[in-house]
């Protein structure tokens, strides 16, 4: 309590000292463009592009299949699995995502639907 009320003190004589000699302090917003970039597999899902084109983007685009989402910050498999996309997801993990590492994920986010969803469809396509 009395450590709040120094406080209080010190706000009081700073602003006194910056009243009484006329110090004005001017903040300049500065507006900087930042870059998301959004993976053309997390497109394809929002935009909810036929299988064979999500596919294809798949073949063509396999390095962003480990990238995490800038909204959700999960890997696309780890989406798949909690949208029930089982069929995008065994396309995922024939070109190689990585079952076990989604799983830690999800199993961090407590997301046990998704993870059943997962285990299930790995299994079919013989991952474990």
């Amino acid at each position: 309590m009395r450590a709040l009320q120094a406080l209080a003190v010190v706000e009081g004589v700073i602003i006194v000292l910056l009243l009484a000699n006329k110090t004005t302090i001017s903040i300049k917003p500065e507006l900087r463009q930042i870059a998301a970039v959004q993976s053309p597999l997390d497109q394809a899902l929002e935009y909810e592009s036929p299988l064979e084109k999500f596919e294809q983007l798949v073949k063509e685009n396999s390095g962003w299949i480990p990238h995490r989402s800038a909204i959700t910050d999960l890997p696309i498999l780890a989406t798949c699995a909690i949208m029930r996309l089982t069929n995008h997801a065994r396309i995922l993990i024939a070109h190689g995502a990585d079952v076990s590492k989604t799983l830690g994920i999800l199993e961090e986010r407590s997301m046990k639907d998704a993870m059943q969803v997962l285990r299930s469809v790995a299994l079919e396509s013989g991952q474990k």
